[in-house]
């Protein structure tokens, strides 16, 4: 496996790296009035639709270019709704829907995240109480999939949750799901586009969670440049510099087995392709906190206030952890996978 990018990937995370810092909140406060335009620059990008077939406008791109956005967003802390409107859009794709709705999505018009149960562990089945709409932000719809496997588009009818994330929207469906004028969308999708669907969503979040653990490690290295204490700065500090050195080992890891999960998507076979995105969220999800608790304690109690991002980055990283399954959840799914369910 060639490990590097290609001239067109390497183009394309400098794209986004520009957009991203275009909208980068600089303090906490920034987060209570996003930069406007950052979902329609990502739109007229061709960002909204990258995983979209070429008929509907969408970029045909492969779980890589899907991974270096997610990536490059999550490290300026991008409070747009991109991860959950592009693995709806996936799902939309799959299942078949019509080419009108696709070039809506595509175009960024329409925004139809995906709902999952209230364990945030999987996509909420058509009736059931309780979903969540994840990345609800300025969402026209919900996806949520019947009892025959057939997608459905309901509408966003709810109270926002105030949850950790302060990057992220949530939104927790009242009563019974409405569908809306989309209603049932295309054909049931079968158990191996499942599989591919989750190898996908696993991926993206763990380069998400990725994304955090390089703006963590950024912030606590620029800050112990400029911070002086005791008339050094406190990056000459032994204890500093270890602390910055595992979280560098721990981000590089995740890269690794983050940048694999993803090329493995739609190349190896949807079980492997699935156990290599289990076990690259599943190191995600525990580093993430780690490298993000690091930088917290670099910084000191500034860390916690609305000045800074540290916390900020450790929130998210705490919503991407739980949802789709905590490494614990991923570990126990690959030994049942390998080893078969233990009565």
């Amino acid at each position: 496996m060639n490990v590097s990018f290609t001239d067109e990937q390497e183009l394309l995370a400098a794209t986004v790296e520009a957009i991203a810092g275009r909208m980068a909140p600089t303090t906490s406060r920034d987060l209570a009035a996003p930069t406007a335009g950052g979902w329609e620059a990502l739109a007229g990008a061709g960002l909204v639709g990258i995983r979209l077939p070429e008929a509907a406008g969408g970029g045909a791109a492969s779980a890589t270019e899907a991974m270096i956005v997610v990536e490059h967003l999550a490290r300026h802390l991008c409070a747009v709704p991109f991860l959950g409107v592009l693995l709806g859009a996936d799902l939309l794709a799959t299942a078949g829907a019509p080419v009108d709705v696709l070039t809506e999505v595509a175009r960024g018009t329409l925004r139809l995240p995906v709902a999952l149960d209230p364990t945030l562990r999987s996509v909420a089945r058509y009736g059931s109480p309780g979903a969540v709409v994840w990345d609800a932000a300025g969402a026209d719809g919900a996806i949520m999939v019947d009892d025959d496997g057939r997608l459905r588009v309901v509408a966003v009818e709810g109270e926002r949750i105030e949850g950790a994330d302060l990057t992220r929207e949530l939104v927790r469906l009242d009563g019974e799901p409405r569908s809306t004028a989309i209603g049932s969308v295309g054909r049931p999708l079968s158990n191996v586009q499942w599989l591919d669907w989750e190898a996908l969503a696993l991926a993206l979040l763990a380069a998400d969670q990725l994304g955090v653990m390089e703006g963590s490690l950024a912030t606590a290295v620029g800050y112990s440049r400029d911070r002086v204490q005791f008339g050094t700065r406190i990056g000459a500090f032994q204890a500093i510099q270890h602390l910055c050195a595992d979280s560098y080992v721990l981000t590089e890891g995740v890269r690794s087995a983050t940048w694999y999960a993803a090329w493995a998507v739609g190349r190896l076979e949807p079980e492997a392709a699935l156990a290599t995105a289990r076990t690259a969220k599943a190191f995600a999800a525990e580093s993430v906190v780690d490298v993000a608790q690091t930088a917290v304690q670099v910084l000191g109690g500034v860390a916690i206030t609305w000045d800074t991002l540290p916390h900020v980055y450790l929130r998210r990283g705490l919503l991407a952890r739980r949802t789709l399954g905590d490494e614990l959840v991923q570990i126990e799914a690959i030994a049942d996978q390998r080893l078969g369910s233990v009565a």
